[in-house]
């Protein structure tokens, strides 16, 4: 999951669907990220935390970039020991971020974060397989005004910080634009196309 782009000093927090934050943890350079969410209270009005059965929500810090990046999946707490990402019981349920080895299963292009933008976001995409890569910018004429990858790259979880204010991109106006990422499996030869649209508002 984030164990693949995870460097020493990111964070990663588990949010309620009222967007509570019910805990938090700095990434190690250890490839399994843990961290404990806190169970609510009923007895208190002080303690407030997850309540058994809600769907949890992740966000990843990355500090390096300095972006946070809302993670696309959740999962629901449970109140017995059990599989999955969730497990224990009282107090507070330890939660297990294992990326491991894992990758990918499918080609995807991530929705950009943040959305609108001005002037830095993050583009994120899952390669399955070694593909030659291309991420690129569109206006609403269809009009190409960014190449934001162009090589091949290796499986795995990839993600390109764009800042429309530096380099030949600083005269875009605000509007609405078009990302593309096309990956052609080298091994196979197939392409994997998929476009999404973000806001800029300068």
């Amino acid at each position: 999951m984030v164990s693949n782009r995870q460097k020493v000093g990111d964070e990663i927090a588990v949010f309620t669907p009222a967007g509570l934050c019910v805990g938090a943890t700095v990434c190690s350079d250890y490839p399994v990220i843990y961290l404990a969410a806190w169970k609510d209270n009923s007895l208190t009005e002080e303690i407030d935390g997850y309540q058994i059965g809600e769907n949890m929500s992740f966000k990843f810090w990355d500090a390096s970039a300095g972006v946070e990046i809302v993670l696309d999946f959740t999962y629901p707490m449970v109140n017995a020991v059990g599989s999955g990402f969730a497990f224990g019981q009282g107090a507070y349920a330890s939660i297990s971020l294992s990326g491991g080895n894992s990758m990918p299963t499918r080609y995807a292009l991530r929705q950009n974060y943040p959305n609108p933008f001005n002037p830095t976001t993050v583009i994120r995409y899952d390669l399955p397989y070694q593909s030659e890569v291309e991420l690129t910018v569109y206006n609403l004429l269809g009009q190409m005004v960014a190449t934001l990858v162009n090589t091949t790259q290796t499986a795995g979880y990839h993600q390109v910080n764009w800042n429309v204010n530096k380099g030949s991109n600083s005269w875009l106006t605000s509007g609405i634009y078009f990302y593309r990422l096309s990956a052609k499996n080298t091994a196979t030869g197939k392409t994997f196309i998929e476009n999404r649209k973000m806001v800029l508002v300068k």
